[in-house]
């Protein structure tokens, strides 16, 4: 007799749960800008999350991720809103295609509010992480009353850092990085109100 896995992002939500869980997602502030929407991960975003983790590129967070790691990672993201009021917003086109997904929130080893950003490689090069991760920070800025707020990011990940300096980022010698990293291996890049672009 032969076994198959199930997963918790694969097996059925009884309706009394999903109705819970989309009560729970209805509270996630949904923020909009001219061509995208940024609103609360369900378990079907799974699918984008796990093919961005395991990409070649995310070497420079760790990975790539196996499936285990990146559905933990998933959840912390999600996680955060019950926690802290601050998470993993999935960015949609209007159309409801999944192109990524942008964080304003404090994951684990951080030491202040996190601006994060990951995009499916097919949506690259087309503005779309530069649109979300704005409203996203302006969001915490500006609803959320975050004063404090930086881009963890590896010096080789030059695309990375070249983002956080179109929002108006700077190189901040003297922040504190999350636990466990170096000044090799993390650059912290700050975001002010000031610098606001």
């Amino acid at each position: 007799m032969s076994q198959t896995s199930a997963y918790p992002w694969t097996l059925p939500v009884p309706s009394q749960p999903a109705a819970l869980a989309a009560s729970l997602r209805a509270l996630v502030p949904q923020l909009k800008t001219d061509r995208l929407i940024l609103r609360a991960p369900d378990l079907a975003d799974f699918a984008a999350y796990e093919i961005i983790m395991a990409a070649d590129i995310h070497s420079y967070m760790g990975g790539p991720f196996n499936t285990e790691d990146a559905w933990l990672d998933f959840n912390q993201g999600i996680a955060g809103w019950a926690l802290r009021g601050q998470g993993m917003w999935t960015v949609t086109l209007h159309d409801q295609t999944v192109v990524g997904f942008v964080c304003a929130m404090c994951g684990y080893g951080d030491q202040e509010t996190e601006l994060g950003y990951l995009f499916l490689a097919d949506h690259h090069g087309q503005g779309y992480a530069t649109e979300a991760t704005r409203v996203a920070r302006d969001y915490a800025w500006d609803t959320q009353g975050v004063t404090s707020m930086v881009s963890y990011i590896d010096p080789k990940n030059a695309s990375s850092r070249a983002l956080a300096e179109r929002l108006g980022a700077t190189v901040d010698p003297d922040g504190i990085l999350p636990q466990e990293d170096t000044p090799e291996d993390t650059l912290i890049l700050r975001h002010s109100p000031a610098r606001r672009t």
